[in-house]
């Protein structure tokens, strides 16, 4: 067999397997954010590459129109924290009132404490990044907090 015009058996067996990759038909996400999946094949890019490696995978369209999709988590710690951000708060008591977020945050607190003990595993922000902030030099759109959930079984859209 040859490579290049090479035969293979004359090739550095480790060098030529360190220029080699595989790409699989079907990819293989984490239960993590799209961020932390990123981060999973390079745990020190900074934010702009996260980005640039979206781009090249054709994905930030699909990241873009999903940057909502953070808030609306299905586990109790992701809709506190869309509940308390800046970004949704006022909107919330402005719809429903001041007594009814305390009450609806109460249940959520409850809720929260429960899946922690039950340890049902969900993806929370940043869990698994743990980079220096250096290397956070951008702000990256919401999207990319986006749970993929296993085997990316909460994305949509191809």
């Amino acid at each position: 067999m040859l490579i290049d015009g090479v035969d293979v058996r004359e090739y550095n067996v480790k060098e030529l397997r360190s220029k080699m990759g595989l790409v699989n038909q079907e990819p293989t996400l984490f239960n993590y954010t799209v961020k932390e999946n990123i981060l999973y094949g390079n745990s020190v890019a900074s934010n702009s590459d996260i980005v640039e490696a979206a781009k090249i995978a054709n994905a930030m369209e699909f990241i873009e129109s999903h940057e909502l999709d953070e808030a609306f988590e299905d586990n109790a710690h992701s809709l506190i924290q869309a509940m308390e951000s800046q970004r949704f708060a006022d909107k919330i008591r402005e719809r429903v009132g001041e007594a009814k977020v305390n009450e609806y945050l109460d249940t959520l607190r409850k809720l929260d404490e429960k899946e922690n003990r039950l340890g049902k595993f969900e993806t929370f922000a940043d869990l698994i990044d743990s980079r220096k902030d250096e290397l956070k030099d951008t702000n990256l759109v919401s999207g990319f907090s986006i749970a993929c959930g296993n085997k990316g079984n909460k994305l949509s859209g191809g």
